[in-house]
């Protein structure tokens, strides 16, 4: 940090040096990684992001797992059921293998959408530290002009220092957000299997584009394709079934009456599913709406706080309102800038959970070895 002193030469060395410091690492973040030119760096997609993320994540192998574990204990009933088992066994083994395939699935859409959040974490970070670099040259042109203004017996003390605290507020601005960018970056890399130092430029660009779905509809849906609905259907259905054979003069009354709590039991919570799905899929809807909203309004926030400066501004020049009156006006914008594209990010972001929270499993292609594995699956 600087202060005013009456060596001002060494002062103003010292700004000088410290704004080339930084606007040099700031070509390097934009690059993609420290040291690394663009034209060297590697272009990431978001789908090939979500591909590499789909190949190194380790939960779906642990998810494969289960799904192994389910097809043993589905070859294990289907012979106990030639040495004499009930029928209910092998049943329950394939609905438990049901169970483990549709969690794959859910896993694997679950790493998509943390790549994807992670894809646009970088590109927020990045536009928040291309603001912020902007800030950071105005600052140090403001500064400059305030010193020489001081100088001149033009402006005051207090004017001075106010645009000294804005110069060094915009330094420690711009150091926040370059590690702001460098954390998104490692956390991206990391969920691609990527070494944290790996160079990547970041290619797709994402428009705000509302989503055009009544709540009814997005309920509907969501109760139509949400796996924990679909498990609950199928454990009621298994239940009914045993109810069915269990339903004989033969059957003690114990094991029937065992029975029927089992159906009752399965349509309750049946019913409790379908209770939360749609609780959540009502509080997504309006998160998502009020994200389309705030994005709206943080543009029009940004578009008038930016008049406001370009008329302060005219009027500073003009000698109508003093430096601390510009200043304030100055951080209002960038406020209002870091908001706006703030906004569309977090649009972005409610966006991509909401679809996945209907059920809408919107995936690139996969890779090669997860979609053969997939369509192995025996129906």
């Amino acid at each position: 940090m600087f202060a005013v002193r009456a060596t001002r030469t060494r002062h103003g060395f010292l700004q000088a040096a410290a704004v080339v410091f930084v606007l040099f690492l700031g070509f390097f973040w934009t690059a993609g990684a420290e040291g690394v030119p663009e034209d060297e760096a590697e272009r990431l997609t978001l789908e090939s992001a979500v591909q590499r993320g789909l190949t190194h994540a380790t939960s779906l192998v642990l998810a494969q797992f289960s799904i192994e574990e389910a097809e043993i204990a589905l070859e294990e009933a289907l012979i106990g059921r030639l040495a004499g088992q009930p029928e209910s066994t092998v049943q329950q083994a394939e609905a438990d293998l049901a169970d483990a395939r549709e969690s794959y699935i859910d896993t694997l859409v679950q790493v998509a959408l943390q790549v994807e959040e992670a894809y646009y974490a970088v590109i927020r970070a990045e536009e928040s530290l291309e603001i912020q670099r902007r800030t950071l040259e105005q600052a140090e042109r403001q500064f400059a002009v305030a010193r020489a203004r001081y100088d001149a017996g033009l402006i005051s003390r207090q004017e001075l220092v106010q645009a000294e605290l804005s110069y060094q507020q915009s330094l420690s601005s711009m150091a926040r957000s370059e590690r702001q960018v460098a954390d998104a970056r490692r956390q991206l890399a990391r969920l691609i299997g990527a070494d944290e130092n790996t160079a990547f430029v970041l290619r797709d660009t994402f428009p705000f584009e509302p989503l055009e779905i009544a709540l009814e509809d997005a309920v509907a849906e969501a109760l139509a394709r949400r796996s924990e609905v679909k498990r609950a259907e199928r454990n009621l259905a298994q239940a009914l079934l045993r109810l069915a054979q269990a339903d004989n003069p033969y059957t003690a009354p114990v094991a029937l009456r065992q029975a029927e709590m089992a159906v009752r039991r399965a349509e309750i919570q049946l019913e409790e599913a379908k209770v939360q799905v749609i609780d959540s899929i009502r509080q997504q809807w309006y998160a998502l709406k009020d994200a389309e909203h705030n994005v709206a309004s943080a543009r029009q926030r940004e578009q008038l706080a930016l008049d406001n400066l370009a008329i302060s501004e005219a009027r500073f020049e003009a000698g109508m309102i003093s430096l601390i009156d510009l200043l304030r006006d100055q951080a209002s914008a960038l406020e209002a800038q870091l908001n706006a594209a703030g906004a569309v990010w977090d649009h972005n972001l409610a966006k991509a959970r909401f679809l996945r929270a209907i059920g809408r499993k919107e995936l690139p292609p996969l890779p090669q070895h997860i979609a053969d594995y997939i369509a192995g699956w025996e129906d």
